[in-house]
């Protein structure tokens, strides 16, 4: 898939970005901003990037990954398929295809069109460097991303820092809200994380108080292979802070990191200061 030949110039596109591990609050983040930002008689998309996202052929990819995921945590992977994971092959497929498709769209609104993404192709290193800092692929994996990033012309990306503990309840909640088998489905996906006994209580309480305290938390849809090993989503935050430095030390990149121990209008307040 040749990106470079198929899109236009977008040097003068207002194009930001919000990354973070899962649970920082990136999607809650990105709807505020865009209605704050629509207030102002702006036209306001937001683009899946990284991750697998849920266009169709993504989808087909989705589906690979989790029985490649099923069958590796089995120990039934063949060698191709365990070198496969080590590239993060489907994932880079899925966010060079996603890349295609949103350069691809710019067509389609004028040049004062706000673009907010939803991740970065730098996701895809952050993870490798949070889950095997040895892994020999990160160099091949660094260079594609830095490539797809420079690509992209991002402004400004915004990192939203967190604590593990709570990412990972929020997640809980936001997958297990509404639901009959709720603290069934807490402990599988608990089980897959396998975090310290102390911090596996913290965590239910914390999900058990965010459900309670948001009755109308939006239900997000999350296989259990989507989640991580606890000391991978702790390597994780890491991995993003070093990604990040990384492209503004080769590629210029400027990013901004938030504190989300605040109150999500402060959140979208500091993103809309360094947009505006």
């Amino acid at each position: 898939m040749n990106i470079e030949c198929e899109h236009r110039e977008i040097f003068n596109r207002k194009i930001y970005a919000i990354d973070g591990i899962g649970g920082s609050g990136k999607s809650h983040s990105l709807i505020k901003l865009s209605e704050s930002l629509k207030s102002n008689e702006n036209e306001v998309v937001i683009s899946k990037i990284a991750g697998m996202g849920n266009s169709e052929r993504v989808g087909t990819l989705k589906k690979i990954l989790y029985a490649r995921e099923e069958q590796r945590k089995q120990g039934n992977q063949t060698e191709r398929q365990l070198e496969d994971h080590k590239k993060q092959k489907l994932f880079r497929l899925a966010t060079k295809y996603q890349t295609n498709l949103f350069l691809k769209s710019l067509d389609s609104y004028n040049e004062n069109t706000y673009h907010l993404l939803d991740r970065t192709p730098l996701m895809t290193l952050a993870f490798c460097l949070s889950e095997d800092p040895n892994n020999p692929y990160i160099d091949e994996i660094k260079e594609e991303a830095l490539k797809l990033t420079k690509l992209l012309n991002i402004k400004k990306i915004f990192l939203l820092d967190i604590d593990p503990v709570i990412s990972i309840s929020r997640q809980l909640a936001r997958s297990t809200i509404g639901v009959e088998n709720q603290d069934s489905m807490i402990n599988n996906a608990l089980d897959i994380i396998q975090p310290p006994s102390d911090v596996r209580e913290k965590i239910i309480l914390n999900t058990k108080k965010i459900i309670e305290k948001n009755p109308n938390l939006l239900k997000k849809e999350i296989s259990l292979w989507d989640y991580s090993s606890y000391n991978v989503i702790v390597n994780e935050s890491r991995g993003f802070h070093q990604a990040l430095e990384i492209a503004k030390q080769e590629i210029g990149l400027e990013y901004i990191v938030i504190e989300t121990d605040k109150p999500i209008d402060d959140i979208v307040s500091i993103i809309k200061s360094h947009i505006i």
